[in-house]
């Protein structure tokens, strides 16, 4: 009988090292900080749907959390099924001037049909960037696909509607040869309409760094600063939406602000696909740590969203949130942190 081979053991992974940047951008951070809502899109990706009363009690909380000034200044909705639609009608009626409500659809011409159907002002359209999606998914070359996604603006444009476009994949896209290009056709579009086009980076892998020294596209720092700076994008147009699989996202959403982004996008409690998004309840103390000032914001919301997720919804609620009726266990120092922050919202809030 023939003697078996050893089995071999498996070859290690090859190392890839991080690109980095020769000349790391300084921090630029913007006049105005704000954050966009994602808990009815990619917050309903990691749960069971909302009902559309639940949807328009969260949306009503947030506009409270944001306070007057619409420091949450917009909140995307599905439109794709027929409950979908009665949510993003129903907080219409509201009335409320923020979070303003935004349609986010695919780049598809019935798509954009169903956002002026609904009267809504505000559209985001998927965009992807990387070779993946270009292959795979979009299953075009890299110019007929931007062509495509380039229709789909200019005629969110022609209809009066305020379209964003959310550069997904971005830390897997090719930055120079195809994302920095595709911005700055976005900018001319803008300049010749009058009208702004916002953009998303969009770190679908959550991959992306936080340190200036990481070169694009894993570094949110370069990619910011080179859009600011190269394509003319006004920091008022600029937003970066964080997942968490490297546990980097508060990291990632708080060098987005330092390095020029003027929005963070999150969820409520950090709820969304996979490993989760940014919660909007830290994002607004990054935001008050890097202002100093509230803006409106009221955070005694917070422990109402948390008691109804756990009264309504029956729903888990993250560990190490920020604000509870539980306790959370704090050393002295962080205690001390603690009343100090207290002392400072009373005093500018």
């Amino acid at each position: 009988m023939p003697s078996r081979r050893p089995r071999r053991a498996p070859a290690a992974p090859a190392s890839t090292p991080i690109p980095t940047t020769p000349t790391p951008p300084a921090p630029a951070p913007a006049a105005q900080l704000s954050i966009s809502d994602s808990t009815f899109r990619d917050g309903q990706q990691s749960r069971e749907p909302y009902t559309v009363d639940q949807i328009v009690t969260l949306f009503g909380l947030l506009h409270r959390l944001g306070g007057p000034r619409g420091v949450i200044r917009r909140s995307e909705f599905l439109l794709f099924s027929r409950k979908d639609r009665q949510a993003a009608e129903q907080c219409l009626k509201l009335g409320l001037p923020f979070p303003r409500v935004c349609a986010w659809i695919r780049a598809r011409q019935d798509d954009l049909d169903l956002v002026r159907d609904l009267g809504i002002q505000e559209v985001a359209v998927a965009t992807p960037l990387s070779d993946s999606h270009f292959r795979y998914v979009r299953r075009g070359t890299r110019g007929e696909v931007v062509e495509e996604y380039l229709r789909i603006v200019d005629q969110a444009l022609e209809w009066g509607l305020t379209p964003t476009c959310h550069l997904e994949d971005i830390t897997r896209a090719d930055f120079t040869g195809v994302v920095l290009p595709f911005v700055q056709q976005l900018v001319s579009r803008a300049n010749e309409a009058g009208r702004p086009i916002l953009v998303r980076l969009v770190d679908t892998a959550g991959v992306g760094l936080p340190w200036p020294e990481a070169a694009a596209p894993r570094g949110l720092p370069a990619m910011v600063a080179a859009l600011r700076r190269e394509a003319g994008l006004p920091a008022a147009g600029l937003e970066v939406h964080n997942h968490n699989d490297g546990g980097l996202v508060i990291a990632n959403s708080v060098a987005a602000w330092l390095y020029g982004a003027g929005a963070n996008v999150g969820t409520l409690l950090g709820i969304g696909e996979r490993s989760a998004n940014p919660p909007i309840e830290r994002l607004l103390f990054w935001r008050l740590a890097l202002l100093g000032d509230t803006h409106g914001v009221d955070f005694n919301v917070i422990a109402e969203i948390e008691a109804f997720y756990l009264r309504e919804l029956q729903s888990l609620v993250p560990p190490h949130r920020l604000m509870g009726d539980e306790p959370l266990n704090l050393s002295p120092v962080s205690l001390t942190a603690l009343y100090a922050a207290a002392e400072r919202l009373r005093e500018i809030g």
